[in-house]
């Protein structure tokens, strides 16, 4: 008997919802995104009837909005990220308010509306220094860097990226690593641009992180083409189409 029929025999309505969002989530995994904002939706319904505020937040924000946005479907995953903050807000939860800002400010910065995503990334920094979260105010250092660097203001974009090198976990350490060393490419300091970027990268292969090594090779693709190696510029880009992600 499958979990979710347990559930529905039991009446347990918080348990079928579980079921619904876990849905969401395998069909997420083999990017069939109907089916997994279908199932999320479900989820979402029984959370309302129930008042389950918090996965209600967490539903919106996590799964809906964030599925949106990898979608570039900025509207709809705006949308939802409001819900979610809204509900955030009055419930007092800091740490999750603050992931949502961050959500907001990169798809303003993508956006390029440079004074509404630092906005977001300064509201949400407090929030996260207020709750002691150093993964999340690495974070809104790297989103606050990329704002200046897509107003080529490297100067600004380099004070923000050394600092989430300093406080971050692995990920936003690495993630750090390639920003300063796209920067540096882009200011045409090669020795430490390539410095950055194969310190990232081995950071990102050591644990995996799929996508961001994707985006490595791309970044030392880019630097080899500024120098003018060719060849080696190739290979790194091999290495990126290679490493292609799933969706």
């Amino acid at each position: 008997m499958t979990a979710l029929k347990i559930r529905e025999e039991i009446g347990d309505k918080a348990g079928i919802a579980d079921c619904y969002n876990l849905f969401g989530s395998v069909y997420r995994t083999q990017c069939n995104y109907p089916e997994a904002i279908k199932n999320y939706f479900i989820a979402l319904k029984i959370y309302e009837e129930i008042g389950d505020k918090e996965a209600m937040s967490d539903t919106y924000a996590g799964s809906i909005a964030s599925i949106y946005d990898s979608q570039d479907n900025y509207p709809d995953a705006l949308k939802y990220y409001l819900e979610s903050s809204k509900i955030d807000e009055v419930l007092g939860r800091k740490k999750d308010l603050g992931w949502t800002f961050t959500s907001v400010g990169k798809i303003y910065t993508k956006q390029n509306k440079f004074t509404e995503a630092m906005t977001q990334y300064t509201t949400a920094l407090k929030l996260f220094e207020e709750v002691e979260n150093e993964y999340g105010i690495a974070s809104c250092y790297n989103g606050i860097g990329e704002v200046y660097a897509k107003q080529l203001n490297y100067k600004d974009a380099l004070k923000n990226y050394l600092t989430a090198l300093k406080i971050g976990d692995n990920w936003t350490i690495a993630t750090a690593n390639i920003n300063i060393g796209n920067i540096y490419t882009k200011e045409k300091h090669y020795d430490s641009a390539s410095y950055y970027l194969n310190k990232g990268l081995l950071i990102f292969l050591n644990y995996d992180y799929v996508e961001m090594i994707r985006e490595s090779y791309r970044s030392l693709a880019d630097l080899d083409s500024a120098q003018n190696k060719f060849e080696e510029a190739l290979v790194h880009y091999k290495l990126y189409i290679k490493t292609g992600i799933a969706c």
